[in-house]
């Protein structure tokens, strides 16, 4: 794996490692400085109280083999970033294979990137962020289940019914009816992803039965869904697409500034009729 390349994009964990001695239930061979991908207790769990764990691999700095028993600096390199948003210097993690626990690590720094989306679309509509309150981050599926329940006893929205969506920061959800803004919702500020979301009731529960990415304010990405389905996961929710049901391609035109939505793969300004870039061109903050 080429680290460094895997650095530039996602970022790093700095940390202090020790592994269990083998005597005391750990590995009875050692780790070396790169190939060790290992399991990591952050302190999900869902709804039922069963332990989630996080991938991330283990890079040993100035060493090249730890020993069991041993402690050494290392770099650590998430599978799916946006889950270790919230961990921070001098948080302990236990460190698994499997169910066993073989290891820990003592946080020291976290250079993760996860790259944000800023507000780009209408002035007015981010002038509404003085007047009406951001929706609540939720942590708990309960709590998303109320404010669900909410909406309808309200006649914000009916069951089943679509909703406007932020991840915010955090990682975490937020939910607001169909109509409203997501600048709003999100409370003014960056987020992780953005646009609509159809919770219906399934055999296991709560399910996300469609999910774009469709926000003109935020003209989020479709790699947006990685985050999306982190804050799904917190939260217990496990039936999700695994992409977008509906992908929207938004570019910015360089010629005229005007947001796109790019149809049938005809990269051309609706506005200017300028040639618009194949990459996605928003700017993105980290």
């Amino acid at each position: 794996m080429n680290w460094e390349s895997y650095e530039t994009e996602h970022g790093y964990i700095r940390a202090r490692v020790r592994l269990v001695g083998t005597a005391d239930g750990g590995r009875s061979t050692p780790i070396f400085a790169d190939g060790y991908r290992p399991s990591w207790d952050l302190g999900h769990r869902m709804p039922s109280g069963e332990l989630t764990l996080n991938d991330a691999a283990v890079t040993l700095i100035d060493v090249e083999v730890l020993q069991p028993g041993g402690v050494a600096n290392a770099r650590l390199h998430p599978l799916w970033p946006a889950a270790w948003l919230d961990v921070g210097p001098g948080t302990e993690l236990p460190m698994h294979e499997g169910a066993r626990v073989v290891g820990g690590a003592e946080i020291v720094m976290n250079k993760l990137i996860v790259p944000t989306f800023s507000y780009v679309g209408d002035s007015h509509a981010a002038e509404r962020t003085d007047l009406e309150p951001p929706s609540a981050p939720l942590e708990t599926l309960a709590e998303l289940k109320a404010v669900l329940a909410s909406l309808e006893d309200h006649g914000l929205q009916a069951r089943d019914e679509v909703c406007t969506y932020v991840v915010d920061e955090r990682c975490r959800l937020r939910v607001a009816p169909r109509r409203s803004e997501h600048v709003v919702c999100a409370g003014g500020g960056p987020v992780l992803g953005a646009g609509e979301i159809r919770f219906v009731e399934g055999a296991a529960g709560l399910e996300v039965a469609t999910l774009t990415n469709q926000s003109t304010g935020f003209c989020p990405d479709f790699t947006s869904m990685d985050a999306v389905a982190m804050a799904l996961f917190r939260l217990g929710i496990m039936a999700y697409p695994r992409k977008f049901t509906t992908e929207f391609v938004f570019r910015l035109c360089e010629a005229c500034g005007e947001r796109n939505i790019v149809k049938d793969g005809w990269f051309v300004c609706a506005i200017c009729d300028a040639e618009l870039p194949t990459d996605y061109n928003f700017p993105r903050s980290e």
